[in-house]
């Protein structure tokens, strides 16, 4: 994934971060808020919590944890 942080803090005295990253067809964006300064390693901890448990909530097929759309076939009109 991807990740970055803001400069400067925010009127609560917060550095706001956000990471995102995708599995298969699903985008993962966490916003984090941290007093002060960014704990790098809790953050890299909870993202990595999180995609663990989307992959692990879809089954072997991790890659795709999405379901697909069923496929539309086309229906002949048996009336005519």
């Amino acid at each position: 994934g991807t990740g970055f942080e803001e400069a400067s803090l925010d009127s609560d005295g917060n550095t706001r971060s956000f990471v995102y990253g995708s599995l298969g067809n699903v985008t993962v964006i966490l916003h984090f808020y941290a007093p002060a300064s960014l704990d790098r390693a809790e953050m890299t901890t909870i993202a990595d919590a999180q995609i663990a448990q989307l992959k692990a909530s879809e089954g072997p097929d991790s890659e795709s944890p999405s379901p697909q759309p069923p496929q539309q076939t086309a229906s002949s009109d048996t009336n005519a």
